[in-house]
């Protein structure tokens, strides 16, 4: 195991150490990124990111930090199911694309049995936007109406986070193209028109955290 492996599972332990995430559950997440980083390290490393924007913003909007980093952590689990070069970076043709868009579903069925709220997140995130995919709430009908309005809010701060990670790791081959970017607050008012304190809150967060966020 290469040093980079073993200090980003450490970062992981760590991070479940602080949540309480002892035991089976804690082993579950720390075997997964086990297995993702040696195929899928640019899906780890953008969950990373995710994470920590997700719990920023969750403590700056009083929301539970604990489930909105879970969430961040964990909401492409799916991917480390599929094959690694639909993740290496390079733009995807449009049926590859739709092979991408079952992670979804697939990060749900892998997190239920052991982390049942972060597989609703991570099988609903994708919805939360303008033409989204994976799933939805009304799947779940057993669900009540609390549990409905936290996985609402925790889903919408963890896919805000995970466009900005993104639209920041896309900066460089949009503007090799000679094109004139919208900025990315732009596209998040596009995607998301009913979250603007998501979007407001998660700009302001990246930039302390020192993303280059335009």
């Amino acid at each position: 195991m290469c040093a980079e492996t073993e200090m980003f599972l450490g970062w992981v332990g760590d991070k479940a150490d602080r949540y309480a995430l002892a035991g089976q559950k804690k082993d579950f997440v720390v075997t997964i990124f086990r297995s993702g980083l040696r195929r899928h390290t640019l899906p780890c490393l953008h969950s990373k990111n995710v994470a920590l924007l997700a719990e920023k913003v969750a403590e700056k909007l009083g929301k539970d930090t604990k489930a909105a980093f879970l969430g961040g952590l964990m909401h492409d689990t799916g991917k480390f199911s599929l094959p690694a070069e639909l993740f290496d970076g390079r733009k995807i043709a449009a049926g590859e694309y739709e092979i991408v868009k079952y992670h979804a579903v697939f990060s749900h069925k892998i997190l239920r049995g052991q982390l049942l709220f972060t597989s609703l997140v991570a099988g609903t995130h994708h919805s939360q936007g303008m033409g989204g995919y994976g799933m939805t709430t009304e799947d779940f009908p057993e669900l009540k109406d609390e549990t409905v309005k936290k996985i609402h809010g925790i889903s919408s701060i963890v896919s805000v986070a995970d466009y900005i990670d993104a639209a920041v790791a896309r900066l460089d081959s949009r503007l090799m193209d000679g094109s004139r970017p919208k900025t990315i607050k732009d596209g998040l008012l596009e995607k998301y028109p009913a979250k603007l304190p998501v979007i407001n809150a998660s700009l302001q967060c990246a930039q302390e955290l020192g993303w280059q966020v335009w």
